[in-house]
């Protein structure tokens, strides 16, 4: 499976082409003990009045996606099969049907965050910036996003875990910033942090029961926590791709 989300009036559309690329998150997953999905793509290819795909493996990680870069077909821990699975084959196919991504958002780096030594996870990270970087298109490296137990002082048992999500992140920040001076087309964007700074004592309503995925927010269907942060991503002007136009305003979704 891999979902297109089309423009919502082709007529109007900027003619780009995006493929978001990550894991569970990317998916859309509503928490781990279901199989129901709302990826970020779909409102995002509403908001931005352009074509979006996305590909999003379930439970796998960074060098999961490393090592599948030619794929073309997986099976995520869902049981969902992704053709292609693989980002770089996914980048290929576009660019021998003419019809090439021009940006790729990678976030991924959550499944193994704390079994991973966060350079080797970084590291993958980067891998997968290189190749997106190496079809032309412009890539967006979306920061880790946080456990909803780090949204006050953890406990012991989750001490760990944050150690580990503000290590990656310092780390893919800086990664990042060194690409940028060897002249990648990358950009580091934290929109998970910035929506639940705008949820505020509401932010834990973003999250399912497993604290980890967002959960479906009532009552419009396209309102989950995945649109949301896609609304506002990236907050501010000087993020806002180019090309998306007059149109592409960015929309309060709190209700």
């Amino acid at each position: 499976m891999r979902i297109k989300t089309q423009a919502p009036d082709p007529s109007r559309g900027t003619g780009k082409r995006i493929l978001c690329d990550g894991d569970s998150l990317t998916a859309g997953l509503l928490g781990n003990w279901c199989a129901k999905f709302e990826p970020y793509a779909k409102r995002l290819g509403q908001l931005l009045n352009t074509r979006v795909d996305h590909v999003g493996l379930s439970g796998w990680d960074t060098q999961q996606m490393v090592d599948a870069l030619d794929s073309p077909s997986s099976e995520d821990v869902k049981r969902v099969r992704w053709e292609p699975a693989g980002l770089r084959l996914a980048l290929q196919r576009a660019k021998d049907d003419n019809d090439p991504y021009d940006v790729v958002i990678i976030m991924a780096g959550t499944n193994n965050l704390t079994t991973m030594p966060t350079s080797n996870n970084v590291a993958n990270l980067v891998k997968l910036h290189t190749c997106a970087a190496d079809f032309g298109a412009k890539v967006i490296s979306v920061a880790v996003p946080r456990h909803r137990e780090l949204l006050s002082e953890p406990d012991r048992s989750m001490l760990d875990f944050k150690r580990r999500w503000e290590e990656v992140n310092q780390q893919l920040e800086a990664a990042v910033k060194a690409e940028q001076e060897q002249g990648v087309d990358v950009v580091f964007v934290d929109v998970h942090s910035r929506a639940l700074a705008r949820a505020g004592p509401d932010a834990s309503v973003l999250f399912s029961s497993d604290g980890l995925h967002f959960s479906a927010m009532a009552p419009a269907p396209s309102q989950t926590p995945s649109a949301t942060w896609a609304a506002r991503w990236p907050s501010g002007s000087e993020h806002r791709p180019t090309w998306a136009g007059q149109d592409s305003k960015e929309e309060d979704l709190s209700g």
